[in-house]
């Protein structure tokens, strides 16, 4: 008792468990999502970085090839000669031609060193070593490893940032003449460090970012950084090739930082920059608290909706539990569960009722079918669930089986049905006079004629009689089954050419029988606007007209057939879509197409046609319905009416909505009215849009949204060329004459 008492309510329990549904994916897709985000924004970073580096790489590249060049005309250039240069006179009166730096800005000077003199050479003046030291004072690099230097080097040589007379430069040097196995002179330039510096500021994009440029040996020639450089274990990461393009690392503080680089191929030179994954991330880390809020608000709105949902609408078990109650008219002081255990046990009673009818059931929906009362796969598996019928194969054909004596029902679980099922057809069996009717569903394209030959000899043998079997076409709309039923039924009586004691198929037959030599889809088309309009002589009038084509013009009986089941079935349709309010107790409104396909005169079946049809005219020429009846035209201008204002209205929704074909409200519309149907929607609309301007002062744009135009423009042109004049003019139109007539 004490644990019934304290057990939550059952809705409880369910809204319990569905958040807990609810939170576990939207946790794991927002962590996913997040993850994604991290990757998504380092390699972008990366790529990033990387763009911007190989742009500094190739300015830097371009001026170290630019340097070389300078070494190669020092070489070369007969008016800059070392020889030449001991001259004083010739020096000062051609020192002009080694002033490079007014072609290369990155240049803040450029000497020519004279190994065998140790004399150095600029645009402004010489010097000797001694006079050099004392002019550019270098803070690290004695007079003595200077001349070492310069006398000694063989190949490039470049100092990282040092100063010189307080200011931070970096010294490049190449022996001359170039390639020469004895250089008897050096070319020197100072570049100022800043230079550098400007060069790297467009990839310092955070804060906090650091930049780098290292040569081969590892050494760190210059960068734009604060603090500790980079540590040794980390740069010998950078130099090797096992990392692609990215390091992450913890600095001195203990911040991980991400490191993105590019390697010169020219010079080989390293180019790296450094960013703190907390400036990196930042933008992500907003985004997760957005995120975060986002996610608990999701959490809370949703457990609220299933709580609402299933506290108003979505309680399945409570309402089981008032309609149980309901049911047995009275409260009972019972759990719900025990309640809902005892209506199952009475459901169960019931069902074992049902059983009994379940076989009348079957054959009822299987007449619906054959009868076109049911026309797809969907609408059938609903009315049959409840009586174990459900259509789930590709294709569907029937199959009529005639005997000498009366064949029986019940057959479903003969055997011969449970091999063809075990080979992957169903089979539905349903009584049809004389004749059992299967409808078998297939997989495939072919019929299974040597199956159903199977099928054909042991029925023979089982019941001593001989046993004739006609096939008709497989379709894949169930539609089409009335038509496969006919097929079947032509090609059984057939068997008076072709013999008895077989199976014969619709398609082995002459095929004249499948041709169709006459289409009497226009003709019917024709027929129901006569009968929508109420115009039953001129209807009558169509239909003998039809009725003598089909007779004229078939080349079989079969095909006369074909030809009067799709007129019946046209008019029935229309009847039972445009009175569908109408309790009709006549057994016309569903074809009989078994008698239909029994047929052995072509004028009984045109008979029955005009029947029919006439039938049609007496229920429209009836006083109740005719009164209730809306012309075609009228409904049209009644739904334009009403949608008007919808920018998504069109003839195919417009003509689905009134259970017509669009080239049939098309032709009637402009018959009656002598309009085409979005003339008049567009009529409708400048009509509204004029009735707004004049009573309102709402922007042309919110006039134009109200009357079911998205674009103002196109709007603005359609008014103008009906009007003659603009939305706006029109209004100011409006309003002077209403204001001189004011006046007056």
């Amino acid at each position: 008792m004490i644990r019934n008492k304290m057990r939550l309510p059952i809705y409880m329990q369910y809204l319990i468990s569905y958040a807990i549904v609810l939170f576990i994916p939207t946790f794991i897709t927002g962590v996913v999502i997040y993850k994604s985000i991290l990757d998504t924004v380092r390699e972008q970073s990366l790529a990033a970085n990387e763009q911007m580096l190989k742009q500094v790489g190739e300015v830097i590249d371009t001026k170290f090839l630019e340097m070389a060049n300078i070494a190669t005309d020092l070489s070369t250039n007969p008016l800059v000669s070392l020889s030449q240069y001991r001259n004083y006179f010739y020096f000062y009166s051609m020192r002009h031609a080694m002033n490079y730096r007014l072609s290369n800005t990155f240049l803040h000077e450029v000497f020519l060193y004279d190994r065998e003199r140790e004399y150095l050479y600029s645009s402004v003046s010489t010097y000797s070593l001694e006079v050099f030291n004392d002019v550019y004072k270098y803070q690290d690099w004695p007079v003595d490893d200077i001349r070492d230097t310069l006398n000694t080097s063989i190949k490039p040589v470049l100092r990282k940032a040092e100063l010189i007379n307080g200011e931070s430069f970096i010294t490049y040097l190449r022996p001359i003449p170039v390639s020469a196995y004895k250089p008897n002179g050096t070319a020197i330039y100072l570049i100022r460090e800043q230079v550098f510096r400007d060069l790297l500021e467009p990839v310092l994009l955070y804060k906090g970012n650091e930049a780098f440029i290292i040569d081969k040996e590892g050494e760190i020639i210059t960068g734009s950084y604060e603090g500790e450089p980079l540590e040794e274990s980390i740069i010998a990461k950078l130099l090797s090739t096992d990392h692609k393009k990215q390091v992450i690392h913890k600095n001195h503080l203990g911040q991980s930082v991400n490191i993105s680089y590019v390697q010169s191929k020219l010079t080989g030179f390293i180019y790296a920059v450094a960013t703190p994954e907390k400036e990196l991330f930042k933008s992500v880390n907003e985004i997760k608290y957005i995120a975060l809020l986002s996610f608990m608000f999701i959490i809370l709105l949703g457990s609220f909706g299933i709580y609402i949902s299933m506290r108003f609408n979505y309680s399945p078990v409570r309402r089981i539990i008032a309609s149980v109650e309901e049911i047995w008219g009275e409260i009972r002081d019972e759990n719900g569960f025990k309640k809902i255990e005892n209506a199952l046990s009475t459901a169960e009673k019931w069902k074992q009722q049902n059983v009994l009818n379940a076989p009348y059931v079957r054959q009822h929906l299987l007449l619906c079918l054959l009868q076109g009362r049911i026309t797809n796969k969907e609408e059938f598996n609903k009315a049959g669930s409840f009586v174990g019928l459900a259509m789930s194969q590709k294709s569907y054909f029937v199959a009529v089986i005639q005997a000498e004596g009366m064949l029986q029902t019940g057959m479903n679980d003969h055997i011969l049905y449970r091999e063809l099922e075990l080979k992957g057809y169903q089979v539905f069996e349903l009584q049809t006079e004389a004749e059992l009717t299967l409808i078998i569903g297939q997989n495939t394209n072919s019929l299974p004629k040597d199956e159903l030959v199977s099928v054909q000899q042991a029925l023979t043998e089982e019941l001593n009689q001989v046993v004739t079997i006609g096939v008709g076409t497989a379709y894949s709309e169930l539609s089409q089954l009335t038509n496969s039923y006919i097929e079947a039924s032509t090609a059984l009586h057939h068997k008076f050419i072709f013999g008895s004691g077989k199976v014969i198929c619709f398609s082995e037959l002459d095929p004249r029988f499948s041709r169709k030599s006459y289409d009497v889809t226009e003709s019917t088309e024709h027929l129901l606007v006569h009968l929508d309009r109420g115009s039953v002589d001129q209807a009558m009038k169509t239909v003998g007209i039809l009725v003598d084509e089909i007779k004229g013009k078939s080349d079989s009986l079969f095909q006369a057939k074909s030809n009067c089941i799709e007129v019946i079935n046209a008019i029935l349709l229309f009847l039972r879509q445009r009175y569908s309010h109408i309790n009709y107790s006549n057994s016309h409104m569903f074809p009989d197409v078994i008698s239909y396909a029994n047929f052995n005169s072509i004028d009984r079946l045109l008979e029955e046609t005009v029947d029919v049809c006439r039938m049609a005219c007496e229920i429209i020429q009836s006083g109740g319905i005719h009164l209730d009846r809306i012309s075609g035209t009228d409904r049209i201008k009644a739904y334009i009416q009403e949608h008007f204002d919808d920018y998504n209205l069109n003839i195919q929704s417009m003509a689905a909505d009134l259970g017509f074909s669009v080239s049939y409200i098309s032709r009637i519309f402009k018959e009656d009215t002598g309009n085409t149907i979005m003339d008049h929607v567009k009529e409708l609309r400048i009509t509204k849009a004029k009735e707004l301007l004049k009573t309102t002062e709402l922007p042309v744009q919110e006039i134009v949204e109200l009357i079911g135009y998205k674009d103002v423009s196109n709007f603005i042109r359609k008014f103008k060329q009906k009007l003659q004049m603009t939305p706006v003019e029109y209004r100011n139109y409006y309003k002077a004459n209403k204001n001189q007539s004011e006046g007056f």
